[in-house]
Order: C-alpha cells, then structure tokens, then sequence
C-alpha cells in the first residue's frame, strides 16, 4: 500500500495476544533520514544516510518505521481489536532498548 504525506496512520511498538503496546496515532510525514538515537536499524540508516518512512504522532513525536509496525489508522485498530492497549511513547520505547541492548 503506498502512503500519502497527511494520511491518518498508527504505530505499534508491539503485540501479542493478551496485548498491544501502542505508540499511537497520527500523519504519514513522508521519508527522511532517521536519527541516531532511534537506535538499531535506525541507527544503521543515520549512519548510511538513507531515509526511511516517519510519522508524526499526535504527541508531537516522530517514529520510524524501522522502530515500529504501522499502517492506516482504521486498520491498526482492527488489528488491535479488543485487546488491552498499553500507551507508550517513542522516548520510554527508544530508552527501553538501549537499557536491553546492553
């Protein structure tokens, strides 16, 4: 599916039956080059300097989609269904794997 700048998307740091960690909702912002502290995959893109899909999230925070599952906002929370949703945001994400990368 291709994405156009301002499309409503969400973001899921992760899910599995009982639960979905989600980082929330907001605009497809188009691509750039991410940075440093996004860590893993992020942090090999900053280095090579290749861009990579980003969101605006409603908090006024920006993720990658290297650091997420995302998707249009209708179909993210039909994925999620029922299940209990636990709100995370990108800085507790991004601090959180630098804390089980070492």
């Amino acid at each position: 599916m291709r994405h156009e700048i301002g499309d409503r998307v969400g973001a899921i740091q992760s899910a599995n039956k009982e639960e979905v960690r989600l980082l929330g909702y907001g605009t497809f912002g188009g691509y750039k080059v991410p940075p440093l502290e996004s860590g893993g995959m992020g942090a090999g893109l900053h280095h090579a300097g290749y861009a990579n899909p980003f969101i605006k999230l409603d908090s006024g925070e920006e993720v990658f989609g290297c650091e997420c599952w995302w998707g249009p906002e209708d179909k993210v929370k039909e994925m999620i269904g029922e299940r209990p949703v636990i709100n995370v945001t990108v800085a507790e994400m991004r601090q959180s794997e630098e804390v089980s990368e070492e």
